[in-house]
């Protein structure tokens, strides 16, 4: 048994939809989601594990606060370390935020400043 929300449908009724495309997302009510966010490296360098972060989420006037927790390079992840020919490598920071946000919401645009010391 789980605890999850079902996240609005991607498509409106009626709509004809493509093979393999994502047709809702089930997301887990128990847990903190956490942020990634893509930065240029010289920025990634100036940040450190830990450090404090405030963020905001679109169609949200609510601040949240959290942390720094992975950095790493666009080139080190699964997902990019077979493409060849990446013009703008980039740094991965993920951030947790130190509450659980509201599961409405997963999946929106957030804006995160980090506080560099």
């Amino acid at each position: 048994s789980y605890d999850i929300i079902f996240r609005r449908p991607l498509f409106k009724d009626g709509q004809e939809i493509e093979v393999g495309k994502i047709l809702a997302t089930l997301l887990p009510i128990d847990q903190y989601p956490t942020i990634s966010v893509r930065i240029e490296p010289a920025d990634a360098q100036r940040l450190k594990m830990n450090n404090p972060v405030s963020l905001s989420v679109a169609g949200s006037e609510l601040e949240f606060t959290g942390r720094i927790v992975t950095i790493s390079s666009s080139l080190s992840t699964p997902e990019t370390a077979a493409m060849s020919g990446l013009q703008a490598p980039y740094a991965i920071v993920k951030v947790k935020p130190s509450t659980k946000l509201p599961v409405d919401l997963a999946g929106r645009p957030a804006q995160v400043l980090f506080k560099v010391y």
